[in-house]
């Protein structure tokens, strides 16, 4: 080992030289003579040539990661040229390439290199070691980048790809001599070609008493494009923007804004699904449109549903199966708010196409929906939707005001054509909406106020099936929406949300208010809650609870008690649990539950997870009397790409995807993504990254198999929406040597270039220290090594016996 070091320091002496800039290499040639003061023998056999060239690598083709002015833009390859200065080659940047990076200059001379070399105040810098092209430029030759918060030339598109979901859910619940069991498949599917996104989401469903066929809710293809503020090209099934109209499935194109390309202030959310399961164990439904979009197993509290289906704004209808089979369902809205935007932005949504709606007659109808901020605090917005025997308009402001927070009106009239008898009608909408934080008192405080003015107003899709079957619809007289947050400091978090709506036939009166609390003490936490609400059919449900949670930790193994008390129409439920994680990585997790209900038999239960680096699954069984309840799910990706087929944890298929790649090198975990580690392949997904933003992806070295080494642990991506980048490490696994190499009885030349070809095909290189020492890694049980210095070369074959021991094979072989 004390060789390997000596070999090692020796070598670094000429790194050392390489890491000079590349100025001073030029104007100094470099003294074999200097080994003789550190005690080398033999310094007189030293080949220096390639760094008394005042260069450290040659000219040629390289793949970089390009930075410009201190920030990454791109990783690609770039053509290297000798430098009329000296030193290290000049980049010599393509009019491709100058498109790619954003740089808005073309050489007057009549060059292959778009940015001359002796353009002012322009300056590179490439090192080699960590594959990185600087570029300083001015100001002045970058193009404007005004509202994207990355360049669009940086986005990528990533490879061609086949991606698949896929969320199979069963459960069996028997009471007495009733059965009821259900299964749910929900598939999602695409392709990614050439920029463009192929997507279809599919469901298949089972019960005791129907089975519904696996359907297509929707398939569409999309593609970006960053002209004017960026946004989205989508054709096929859809659903149009629904904060000023409300939200139509159509079948057409749509052109939309995609608020995720700009920098933060520009952008938009959606509020997640929350809800309370007041059971131990609860089928969760999530339906639009008459279909169920999404549907999974949840155990008993408070719960919050995100990314589910992008479907556009409109309501959810949210259904709720408890363990004892009752039923309960409640509906939120999905329209995002505010309406304000920054000054300059324009954000639109225009769509041309079929109406989709279940139960009604296909309409064809156009609909164009925008807002423009105006000023520092207006935004101005409006639309029109278009459709044979139906027509609506709409206006509105929105404005911050100081001391009021931020408030926004509009109007909307309708013109309803095509009634039985030829009438038609005519109504008006008006709405309000007002939003305020109070940071005095930490409130956030948000009323909503839907009043329609007039008994002849119709939406699109009431206007339809109105046309269809002549029925007066269930026109809404007004709706009020009411949120209000407040944060008490140590006493934890209040939220109140409300929701009324009442028709002009006042037989349907909705109403709905949910107030939760929630504090913590060190690892102990309380929870408090109370829904009410009253269906379209006049049934009230009124449930409260409190549930107290420990949390107890052991070893890096986690480990909590939790208790539960609620009552929902008066009867009481108290259960009981001890949650469980037996392994540090979290990947298992048990579930033990006790739990009672006023008036029947108390429940038990054992509910496994399992969250490994391939697919998630769950299991649970619940007994109690006569009751008995079986639950099981299992939800995964996968992606087919250029190294192979790679399974995954359920993928976001409008979220991008990184395939990390450890060719041939498994079990490598990816830092800050748990329990995701490359498969026997070398291959690894990893899902839900940032769309147009920087997203740094690094290996965790402590998970590296000795005898494995790596080039590079750190890599920037800037991926497109929905694209699957390829992200290759440079990794390599194999046998390491020391190698004493004689040539003609001399030792070979210290400065001497070793190369042999690694498992993967790679070329792997090698200096040579005094005394003919070169130490190699990542090498194959057998090969040739091939060794160049000056005008010499020769070559010689090794055999390690394949030990794969961390002590590297040591031999003195003869080159010839």
């Amino acid at each position: 080992m004390k060789g390997i070091c000596s070999v090692a320091l020796k070598t670094g002496a000429l790194g050392l030289f390489a890491l000079l800039p590349a100025q001073v290499q030029a104007d100094y040639s470099f003294d074999p003579g200097f080994f003789r003061g550190m005690g080398i023998a033999g310094s007189t056999d030293v080949d220096l040539s390639l760094f008394n060239q005042g260069s450290t690598f040659p000219p040629g083709e390289y793949l970089l990661a390009v930075y410009i002015n201190g920030e990454f833009i791109i990783r690609q390859n770039i053509h290297f040229i000798r430098s009329l200065k000296g030193g290290d080659p000049f980049p010599c940047l393509s009019a491709k390439d100058t498109a790619a990076l954003g740089i808005n200059y073309t050489s007057e001379e009549n060059s292959v290199c778009q940015v001359p070399e002796n353009l002012p105040d322009f300056l590179w810098k490439t090192d080699m070691n960590s594959r990185r092209l600087s570029l300083t430029l001015p100001q002045l030759y970058l193009q404007n980048n005004d509202y994207f918060t990355t360049s669009p030339r940086s986005w990528q598109a990533g490879e061609p790809a086949l991606l698949m979901n896929y969320d199979y859910s069963y459960s069996d619940t028997r009471s007495g001599e009733q059965t009821d069991t259900s299964q749910y498949l929900g598939l999602q599917g695409g392709v990614n070609l050439l920029g463009w996104r192929l997507r279809n989401e599919s469901t298949w469903s089972r019960t005791d008493s129907r089975e519904s066929p696996l359907s297509s809710l929707r398939t569409y293809i999309q593609r970006d494009y960053a002209w004017g503020q960026g946004g989205e090209f989508t054709a096929g099934q859809a659903w149009s923007d629904g904060n000023l109209f409300e939200s139509v499935p159509f079948r057409g194109v749509m052109l939309s804004s995609r608020d995720d390309m700009l920098r933060s202030q520009f952008r938009n959310y959606t509020p997640a699904i929350r809800g309370v399961v007041n059971s131990q164990s609860a089928t969760v439904s999530v339906i639009k449109n008459n279909r169920v979009i999404y549907q999974t197993n949840l155990p008993a509290g408070p719960f919050s549903l995100d990314g589910i289906m992008d479907n556009g704004g409109g309501d959810y209808l949210i259904q709720i199966k408890e363990a004892d089979g009752s039923i309960r369902s409640y509906s939120q809205s999905a329209d995002s708010l505010p309406v304000l935007q920054t000054k300059g932005r324009l954000k639109y949504n225009i769509v041309s196409g079929v109406s989709d709606f279940a139960g009604t007659d296909d309409s064809y109808f156009s609909q164009a929906v925008l807002y423009y901020g105006a000023g520092d605090r207006l935004t101005l917005y409006g639309g029109g939707l278009l459709s044979s025997g139906y027509s609506a308009w709409s206006a509105g402001t929105g404005l911050q005001i100081d001391g009021l927070g931020a408030v926004s009106a509009d109007l909307t009239l309708s013109s309803t054509g095509n009634l039985p008898g030829g009438r038609s009608l005519s109504g008006q909408s008006a709405r309000a909406s007002w939003y305020r934080d109070f940071d005095a008192t930490g409130t956030s405080f948000g009323l909503f106020a839907y009043r329609y003015s007039s008994r002849d107003y119709m939406s699109f899709e009431e206007a339809l099936r109105y046309q269809v079957d002549g029925d007066n619809p269930p026109n809404r007289k007004n709706r009020f929406d009411l949120s209000v947050v407040q944060s008490l400091g140590e006493a934890g978090n209040l939220s109140v949300t409300g929701r009324r709506e009442s028709y002009w036939s006042g037989e349907k009166n909705l109403t709905g208010v949910r107030v939760n609390h929630n504090i913590g003490f060190g690892r102990v936490s309380l929870n408090t809650w109370f829904d009410q609400s009253r269906t379209v059919d006049n049934k009230e449900d009124k449930i409260a609870g409190m549930s107290v949670s420990v949390a107890l930790y052991e070893k890096g193994r986690g480990v909590s008690l939790s208790s539960r008390l609620s009552g929902e129409n008066g009867r009481l439920t108290s259960q009981n649990s001890v949650n469980i994680s037996p392994t540090e990585d979290g990947r298992f997790a048990l579930a033990a539950s006790t739990g009672k209900t006023e008036g029947k038999s108390s429940l038990q239960g054992l509910q496994v997870n399992y969250s490994g680096s391939l697919s998630e699954m769950s299991a649970g069984y619940y007994s109690g009397g006569d009751n008995h309840r079986l639950n099981a799910g299992i939800r995964g990706g996968l992606v087919a790409h250029g190294r192979g087929i790679t399974a995954g944890r359920r993928l976001s298929m409008e979220a991008p995807v990184a395939v990390i790649s450890t060719p041939g090198i498994s079990g490598v975990r990816i830092s800050s993504r748990a329990n995701v580690e490359t498969d026997y392949f070398g291959n690894a997904i990893v899902s839900n990254l940032q769309p147009y933003q920087k997203n740094q992806l690094s290996l965790d070295v402590t998970s590296l198999k000795p005898g494995v080494d790596v080039t590079e642990t750190d890599r920037t991506i800037v991926p497109a929406r929905g694209g699957v980048i390829p992200v290759i490490f440079g990794v390599s696994a194999g046998e390491r040597a020391l190698f004493k190499v004689m040539y003609r009885s001399r030792p070979v030349p210290m400065g001497a270039v070793a190369s042999v070809k690694d498992a993967a095909g790679n070329d792997k290189t090698a200096f040579f220290a005094d005394q003919g020492q070169v130490y190699m890694t990542g090498m194959n049980t057998q090969g040739v090594v091939r060794v160049n210095w000056g005008n010499a070369s020769c070559q010689f074959s090794y055999d390690t016996g394949g030990r794969g021991e961390q002590v590297p094979y040591n031999n003195t072989v003869e080159c010839r």
